[in-house]
């Protein structure tokens, strides 16, 4: 499906932000176990408060600490040190290297 976007550039940030959550919380599902119930929760979580670092724990794959984070510009995953396996290491790696992508399409010159 292709995303259309208005002349109207807050509104085009608005849509593009909303566009750019609801896609990545679905690569959180998909690839990251993350829970689909919280989509709502997380995107009107990302997209209402104005913090330039923002973190969402959605657990999933990642153990307890798996967490979605924007730090300014920059959006990605994490999860506690302790945890980490050459698994989840690449798990991450995956995550955040779709997470790059959509940023591109979604978010660039924002």
């Amino acid at each position: 499906m292709m995303t259309e976007f208005n002349s109207d550039p807050i509104g085009n940030l608005v849509t593009r932000l909303a566009v750019f959550y609801d896609q990545a919380y679905t690569v959180l599902v998909n690839l990251g176990g993350a829970v689909p119930s919280e989509r709502d929760r997380c995107i009107h979580f990302f997209t209402t408060t104005s913090s330039s670092v923002l973190e969402w724990r959605f657990r999933g794959e990642l153990g307890f600490g798996g967490k979605f984070w924007r730090n300014g510009t920059k959006h990605y995953v994490t999860c506690y040190k302790e945890d980490e396996t050459k698994v989840l290491k690449k798990l991450c790696k995956e995550i955040n290297e779709k997470l790059e992508d959509l940023q591109s399409k979604y978010l660039e010159g924002t």
